[in-house]
């Protein structure tokens, strides 16, 4: 134990020679440790691209859920035939533990959202000690269905923290205007755009989602020679088709309508109702066909409506890639190439908007800390200068933070700007016992510089004590252990980056700009005192 006190000793005050080197060569070079200084800020600003950008960070939790869409009207059994060959693919997965499925109007999720026989759902869990992660097992399963015939299949890696919150797909572009010919013309275009993006899946359209529906065309000259009002046409054929009460049935405990409906064979065929005969205001009738025409048309499952606008919706996961590389690319693609008639627009929704909106407040919550940090500084060292200089460590310390995400390929999301706020008011620790100290030995008569170095030498054990006890601290965070360590990871990261590089910051920066100040007002105060005796000569 001895022999390791005497080698960690040791090599501390080697590192104590080392950085006190290092400080009066920057005190020597003032101007040209602060342009270093400077440009590593920028050069750490312009990295964030490279850095990406999420709404929340991507958890393995070894969960995939694969939702599977027959053809309108298929039958339960013809669903659970191809639920079968879908669960024969995912046993086929070595890293497969369980698979569970719900198919039809039993299973909960699926009657909650409205589907029937046509629609299943199929839970696989993955094995805890598997080699790949859910992201590759996914990306297995997507090869394996892709070429089934039939099936609409989704594909997509269950997260506790994912976007089951409201906040929609992780790619989600609302297109709105008043006419629904155009607004498909448009959503084929810029589905065609995000397909052919890098980094996206299961993309899909609402208009893609149809059904069949008889359409009532009533030619209104023709109508008018029989002297037929339209609505007595509309009328006609609405109660055919979706009955009228005739009259209601009185019983000893309710009343029971009696409707008059043509039978459900004669609902979907054309020639039958075309047949059926509207009565004439002058007595006889005649038949639908001969006033109207009709046809069977594929229509949208759902129309929607925003700000009284209709409205198509896009949306997208995002795999292999951040969420905001994924969302610039597909809208400079869209600028060149959707040209938008006028009274239509393309707005983002879903993760990305949440993206976006919570950056900035998290941005407003990160300055408003700051200022909360500085104000409380300057009532205690009763000056606006000092607090100032203690405060430039937190933009620098903004190298590290991206430096770090960059090295170990993070992305920049909730979770890492949460730590970003953190450091406002951890990194600044260090620098308040070093200008502390520094004012006292001024305030006992050291020369400014000597106290700087003084100062820093004093204070540097317990500055690299500190740091390395947060930093090693934060190690296992950083690292992620355990299943869906990966949410808080990023915050563990951005701590330890933000607080190695703020460090260095606080030993070799902040002691440079503290001598910086200090002979600007040592000039200031010859100045001042040059003026007074040559007004005193005078």
């Amino acid at each position: 134990m001895k022999r390791f006190l005497g080698w960690f000793n040791g090599g501390f005050e080697r590192i104590v020679q080392g950085h006190g080197r290092l400080l009066e060569r920057a005190l020597r070079h003032k101007k040209k440790t602060v342009r270093i200084f400077v440009v590593l800020l920028f050069v750490s600003l312009g990295s964030i691209p490279l850095v990406g950008q999420e709404f929340m960070p991507v958890t393995d939790e070894g969960t995939i859920t694969v939702s599977l869409s027959m053809p309108r009207g298929t039958r339960l059994e013809e669903t659970l035939s191809m639920v079968d060959r879908v669960e024969e693919f995912a046993r086929s997965i070595p890293e497969t533990f369980r698979v569970t499925t719900m198919a039809g109007s039993s299973g909960m999720q699926v009657s909650l959202s409205g589907a029937g026989t046509e629609s299943a759902t199929l839970y696989i869990e993955l094995d805890s000690g598997r080699e790949r992660t859910t992201a590759d097992v996914v990306e297995d399963l997507r090869k394996m269905t892709r070429d089934l015939p039939g099936p609409e299949i989704s594909v997509t890696a269950s997260s506790s923290m994912g976007g089951g919150m409201g906040m929609g797909s992780a790619v989600q572009l609302n297109i709105k205007g008043p006419d629904m010919e155009v607004l498909e013309g448009l959503a084929a275009q810029v589905t065609g755009i995000v397909e052919s993006t890098p980094g996206t899946r299961e993309v899909s359209s609402s208009v893609e989602e149809t059904r069949p529906e008889l359409k009532l065309t009533i030619d209104r000259q023709k109508a008018s020679r029989y002297n037929l009002p339209v609505y007595q046409i509309a009328q006609a054929a609405r109660g055919a088709i979706g009955g009228v009460t005739a009259t209601r049935l009185n019983t000893a405990t309710e009343e029971v309508d009696i409707r008059v409906i043509l039978k459900e064979e004669a609902r979907d065929n054309v020639q039958k109702i075309g047949s059926l005969r509207i009565p004439l205001p002058t007595g006889g009738s005649i038949p639908l066909m001969e006033v109207a025409s009709i046809e069977t048309v594929e229509a949208p499952g759902t129309i929607v409506r925003a700000d009284q606008v209709r409205m198509v919706t896009i949306s997208a996961d995002v795999f292999g890639s951040d969420l905001n590389t994924v969302m610039s690319t597909v809208e400079q693609r869209m600028e060149r190439e959707v040209a938008l008639p006028e009274g239509y627009l393309i707005e983002s929704g879903g993760t990305s908007e949440q993206m976006v909106d919570t950056f900035r407040d998290l941005t407003l919550v990160a300055v408003l800390a700051a200022v909360l940090v500085y104000m409380i500084l300057a009532s205690q060292f009763e000056s606006l200068l000092y607090p100032f200089i203690i405060m430039l460590t937190l933009p620098f310390t903004l190298v590290g933070v991206f430096l770090t995400l960059l090295l170990t390929g993070k992305t920049l999301n909730i979770v890492s700007f949460i730590g970003i706020i953190m450091l406002v008011g951890i990194v600044v620790n260090n620098a308040i016992v070093l200008i502390d100290y520094i004012n006292r030995l001024k305030a006992e008569g050291e020369d400014p510089q000597k106290a700087i170095v003084l100062a820093a030498a004093a204070r540097l054990r317990p500055i690299v004590m500190t740091t390395l006890t947060t930093v090693l601290a934060m190690v296992p965070l950083a690292l992620g252990i355990g299943s869906g360590g990966e949410l808080i990871s990023p915050m563990g990261v951005v701590i330890i980056g933000g607080l190695l590089f703020g460090t260095l910051i606080t030993l070799v920066f902040i002691p440079v700009i503290y001598r910086i100040f200090d002979v600007l007002k040592e000039r200031r105060r010859a100045r001042k005192l040059s003026g007074r005796m040559n007004h005193e000569n005078a």
